[in-house]
């Protein structure tokens, strides 16, 4: 959805060439999650989709509520540690089905880091 409230997808097509940009300048220092493995990359950079409003962000400082919620998302990826963060990119929901059924998910579904 493009225009609406709610919608993103303004947003993430006004994104793209950006990420593009920074897949350029990072080469292999960069992973897409979960389409450069569906669980930890080992990269020094992942990006990945996350839904702000899954983190904690109303008492976050900001002069309007997108900076607020990335405030959020940003002291939640913080607080969870290493090995948080790992069990993030790495959900039993995912890892647990067979390597054929992983694949044919994460070609096809949108994935939002934390939901699984």
């Amino acid at each position: 959805m493009l225009v609406g409230k709610g919608s993103v997808g303004g947003q993430m097509l006004t994104c793209l060439p950006h990420l593009e940009r920074l897949r350029a300048r990072f080469g292999d220092a960069l992973a897409v999650w979960p389409f450069d493995g569906p669980a930890d990359p080992g990269s020094a950079i992942v990006l990945a989709e996350t839904w702000h409003a899954l983190f904690g962000w109303r008492a976050m400082p900001g002069s309007c509520r997108d900076e607020q919620q990335v405030r959020g998302t940003l002291e939640a990826l913080r607080s969870a540690g290493t090995e948080g963060r790992a069990a993030m990119l790495a959900p039993t929901s995912l890892l647990g089905l067979s390597a054929e059924d992983r694949a044919e998910i994460v070609e096809d579904e949108g994935w939002t880091l934390g939901i699984l």
